[in-house]
């Protein structure tokens, strides 16, 4: 797809992303048809296409959103090893 050979500009990112949408709605019509799905109407397709669409979306910021707790356990659990390894005795016992 063209989302992995071409950057668009910012003046033509909203046309880089209707022709992706389109793209991606004529894949996954085809998908559709392919599986069996052969009395969807287009509007029926587009729905299901822009569910879709929607909810990866939502999965996206979701994992966005989740980062910076991810980097916050992550620094306490290294805090946690560090106590851990500083409270050993390096001394053996005799």
């Amino acid at each position: 797809m063209n989302a992995a050979r071409v950057i668009p500009t910012d003046e033509g990112r909203q046309a880089a992303d209707a022709e992706t949408a389109r793209r991606l709605g004529t894949l996954i019509s085809s998908i559709l048809i392919d599986l069996g799905y052969k009395g969807l109407t287009s509007e029926q397709i587009e729905s299901y296409t822009s569910e879709g669409q929607t909810q990866n979306d939502r999965r996206f910021t979701d994992a966005l959103d989740s980062l910076p707790y991810i980097a916050l356990n992550a620094k306490r659990s290294a805090d946690a090893a560090e106590a851990l390894v500083a409270s050993i005795k390096t001394d053996p016992p005799p």
